[in-house]
């Protein structure tokens, strides 16, 4: 029979020294099982609200963090895309999801099967996992700022590195290897650029495997770049689906929306990512 893993909770204001914080009964959240086991499964995700206000979190602030030999790396925080995640509940209530883990879709995480009480994720690999919401408890004489998590599991055979199922060619010229993805939006065409580096890039920040599996175009360019011996790769795709390469990018730490260029290591290599002209 599962087992229900409890919260933990950490109070912002505690941990910064300051009164009036969430203790004993107050916000949870929880998980139905002990590990699930890829390459599919499911699991339930439960926020509860014990407390005596209202508690009320956004869609930026769910996170899903890979515990590592170097610490917490933060996936994309796929969580925000379910479409209940904008929610307040009420002293008393609660709200559950059901996840779906798959490491066979290669697609984004929020674009897998979705409805208003679930999502699917990708792209993730085996290890240790951490869900975390923040929000704030709002009540008559103070509002406090919290964040709940409870550990995930991840067991089996994870994905490897490896194209998506939407590219439709790839080719080469004058030394660039050329990728076309199939357009599954009508947000216009753009796509970026992707060189790999001799470069030491020690300064860069290293992104783990579970992170690029999420970022579809820069996955595509990093596996043919990889797999072909070639130093240059251009990916065209869609705009939204750069956008989310920048996206991904911001969350990961790697840069900002206003950076021309984007340098990353990944599996001991430097990469150089820019919006393709």
């Amino acid at each position: 029979m599962p087992t229900r893993r409890r919260l933990l909770v950490t109070s912002l204001a505690a941990a910064a020294g300051l009164s009036g914080c969430i203790g004993e009964g107050g916000v949870s959240l929880e998980v139905s099982e002990d590990a699930v086991e890829l390459p599919r499964s499911e699991f339930r995700l439960t926020l509860r609200n014990n407390s005596d206000g209202v508690f009320r979190t956004g869609t930026k602030g769910w996170r899903l963090l890979k515990l590592t030999d170097t610490g917490p790396v933060r996936v994309l925080p796929v969580l925000s895309h379910l479409r209940s995640t904008r929610l307040s509940l009420e002293s008393g209530e609660e709200h559950t999801w059901k996840i779906e883990v798959d490491a066979e879709n290669d697609g984004y995480t929020w674009y897998g099967e979705r409805t208003d009480d679930g999502a699917g994720i990708t792209g993730l690999t085996p290890g240790e996992y951490e869900l975390r919401v923040n929000g704030r408890v709002e009540g008559d004489l103070r509002e406090s700022g919290i964040t709940v998590s409870a550990p995930l599991e991840v067991t089996g055979e994870g994905p490897e590195l490896t194209p998506t199922d939407g590219v439709l060619s790839v080719g080469e010229k004058d030394g660039v290897l050329e990728i076309t993805e199939e357009m599954t939006d009508d947000s216009g065409i753009e796509g970026i650029e992707v060189e790999r580096s001799p470069e030491d890039g020690a300064d860069a920040k290293t992104l783990i495997l579970a992170q690029v599996l999420q970022l579809r175009p820069l996955r595509n360019a990093v596996y043919h770049l990889r797999e072909n011996g070639g130093n240059v790769a251009r990916v065209e795709t869609t705009e939204a689906h750069v956008d989310t390469v920048i996206q991904g990018f911001e969350v990961y730490g790697v840069g900002n929306s206003t950076d021309e260029e984007y340098v990353f290591r990944f599996d001991g290599e430097t990469y150089h990512v820019s919006v393709a002209p």
